[in-house]
């Protein structure tokens, strides 16, 4: 795996969502409760996996942070 991002969100519940970077398979982006993965989603690309996050978490493109792989 390479590059990963990072973010949280605590509303409606506290979650952390990180999005990684397979190539060639595109970006992971997953969701975690208390430590356990509760949704996994395979994009294209960066935008279309920080698109999803922001409409189904509602995390802005801006609280992402890269975090070391």
């Amino acid at each position: 795996m390479g590059t990963k991002w990072s973010a949280e969100i605590e509303q409606p519940r506290a979650m952390k969502l990180i999005i990684e970077h397979d190539a060639p398979a595109g970006f992971y982006l997953r969701a975690y409760e208390r430590s356990k993965c509760t949704h996994d989603y395979l994009q294209d690309t960066w935008d279309a996996a920080v698109s999803q996050a922001e409409e189904e978490f509602g995390v802005p493109a801006k609280k992402w942070r890269q975090i070391p792989a």
